[in-house]
């Protein structure tokens, strides 16, 4: 069974501020048409064609950064050995940075650490929503907000090209703020 214990409480930071992220990803959805259709997989394409998307080859530890240059130029590196979900995910992730406004000028993402910093959970947070339609939680979890089971979690995952993590962030994201 996945866990699904404490994202938005991880390693004892209670405080964790999700508004930030969650109202950047719903003017993102809204601005760029994102989720017209729930039920398809989610078309980021508009969405990528502000950045100067770049596949490169990264150590295999790094999955991805970006690198805001100056005012008008921001570029979003993939490692070019990603499947194209992880990819996907990667490219969404550092837009959720850019979204947040985090002040750093190089955010990294790393394989294997989701959640290591406040900015990382809020560009998770950012991509969770972006990915993963609100119509779509809304009518598939339960009323009683159980979990979700792992074939179910796995399911989810392959439909919307996620990581299976991404679908477990995102019903506790609804299960908290009920978008």
């Amino acid at each position: 069974m996945y866990d699904l214990t404490g994202f938005a409480n991880r390693k004892g930071r209670s405080s964790i501020k999700h508004e930030r992220a969650y109202l950047a990803a719903k003017t993102l959805i809204g601005y760029f048409g994102l989720h017209k259709n729930p039920w398809n997989i989610v078309d980021v394409g508009q969405l990528l064609e502000n950045y100067d998307l770049r596949f490169l080859d990264l150590p295999e530890a790094i999955w991805g950064f970006t690198l805001l240059l100056d005012d008008t130029a921001t570029t979003i590196a993939i490692n070019q050995n990603l499947t194209p979900e992880q990819s996907r995910y990667v490219a969404v992730h550092e837009i959720g940075h850019i979204a947040c406004g985090h002040p750093n000028q190089f955010h990294n993402c790393l394989q294997e650490e989701w959640h290591q910093t406040q900015e990382e959970f809020e560009a998770n947070i950012v991509a969770a929503f972006l990915l993963i339609p609100h119509t779509f939680m809304e009518t598939t979890l339960t009323p009683n907000n159980s979990p979700l089971s792992d074939d179910e979690v796995e399911e989810i995952a392959m439909h919307y090209m996620v990581p299976p993590d991404l679908v477990i962030l995102r019903q506790e994201l609804y299960n908290l703020v009920n978008y």
